[in-house]
């Protein structure tokens, strides 16, 4: 379990990023120091960004801590349940683009069904806070701003519940430093993905879930180094499948059809220069590695595929080469 937060730029350089932890209240057994990332001017200076990563967790235990020190001062306390130790039943929310407005009903949502126990994790999949829409304002203080008012706005589930991230469009600012910084702790090191923190994969019960980014051409082709470490993680993932380490393999990427992908919805005008807002109708034209990508979904044996931008809900039977398929999945 990552613990990932953020003091004030005027932090001191020795402060030491610190989390005090136990299985019952105000009762810590252990302390685990982290890192640091010291600030960063983008737009304006940012603050100093810590994360502590806590191992040798038990599976499905309960776990009380507060990030600090004694001469700053400590947090709040807060909780969260660590994932089963097994492929048990998992229950999780994947949403996107939600940002600061409009988003008041879905945090009450999500808070809702993480104070009842009715979900295991979540995933945010890009678009996160949308502060890049105020990076000009206020001599750059209004991109820093929002983002601090958005993580601000979830940390009643952020802080008892295990949130995965991928980027989306919206984190462009300072060659996505912000994004980089705070999601530092995505599992990329455990998944082999070099080091890049945008696209990674890690075990949740019974669910692989590989995460995957369509920015800066990081998957445009079959060259990428990204596209040859998803064929790795989905041969890696059937192995377990059919072994009975995991029942179920997704796959999950901001844009619809980036690497591949299905949808009806256009939000906005497709153009022939974007690949992320081409062709989002019925019987459109697939490009060579779009067919590639969806021949190794069914190969590898891919539940499901889940994207977001369009700002739109929809589902699909199980397709392949826009035609309706049965027998093509768990």
């Amino acid at each position: 379990m990552a613990i990932s937060y953020q003091t004030p730029n005027t932090t001191s350089d020795d402060y030491v990023a610190t989390a005090q932890i136990g299985t019952a209240p105000a009762k810590y057994e252990r302390v685990v120091h982290g890192f640091s990332m010291q600030p960063y001017q983008c737009g304006v200076l940012s603050g100093y960004q810590h994360h502590v990563n806590i191992t040798g967790l038990q599976g499905g235990t309960k776990y009380f801590y507060r990030v600090g020190s004694d001469v700053y001062g400590w947090s709040p306390q807060y909780h969260f349940t660590t994932g089963p130790s097994g492929p048990q039943n998992t229950s999780f929310i994947f949403y996107g683009d939600m940002g600061v407005e409009y988003s008041d009903a879905s945090i009450k949502l999500i808070e809702d069904m993480v104070s009842k126990d009715e979900v295991d994790f979540l995933v945010h999949n890009g678009d996160i806070s949308y502060a890049d829409n105020l990076y000009y304002d206020r001599n750059g203080t209004g991109y820093l701003d929002w983002m601090d008012t958005f993580y601000d706005n979830i940390r009643g589930f952020a802080t008892t519940m295990p949130i995965m991230f991928a980027p989306g469009n919206h984190e462009w600012p300072c060659d996505m430093a912000e994004y980089k910084r705070r999601q530092a702790m995505m599992p990329s090191h455990d998944a082999g993905s070099w080091n890049s923190s945008n696209w990674y994969a890690h075990t949740f019960g019974q669910i692989r879930m590989i995460s995957l980014s369509g920015e800066n051409g990081e998957l445009q082709d079959n060259t990428t180094p990204q596209f040859k470490w998803l064929k790795q993680q989905l041969r890696i993932a059937l192995v377990d499948k059919e072994a009975g380490r995991i029942s179920w393999i997704f796959t999950h990427s901001h844009y619809m059809r980036q690497p591949t992908g299905y949808c009806t919805y256009d939000y906005g005008q497709p153009s022939s220069t974007d690949p992320t807002e081409i062709c989002c109708v019925e019987n459109c034209n697939q490009t060579s590695f779009q067919k590639e990508v969806e021949d190794l979904f069914v190969q590898y044996h891919v539940d499901v595929h889940f994207t977001s931008h369009e700002h739109v809900y929809e589902r699909t039977y199980p397709v392949y080469r826009y035609k309706k398929v049965w027998g093509l999945m768990s």
